[in-house]
């Protein structure tokens, strides 16, 4: 390959939805969340756990981490 070639670039495209939420409840919450950066400390928590949960589950991202180590 030439100056300026990318063919050792891996992508990896982790999407974090909460349309990944298997629980109904759960993704009806999130989605209905205002978007005005005012959330009670609950709130914040609930958001991160739901962002952690997404991501151990998405296998996209768990390839990005093996590969990585």
């Amino acid at each position: 390959m030439g100056p300026g070639a990318c063919g050792d670039i891996e992508f990896y495209l982790v999407q974090v939805k909460f349309d990944a939420l298997n629980d109904e409840a759960e993704r009806s919450y999130f989605k209905k969340l205002p978007t005005s950066f005012v959330l009670t400390p609950e709130q914040v928590d609930q958001l991160r756990d739901a962002a952690r949960r997404i991501l151990a589950e998405s296998t996209e991202f768990q390839r990005l981490v093996r590969d990585l180590q």
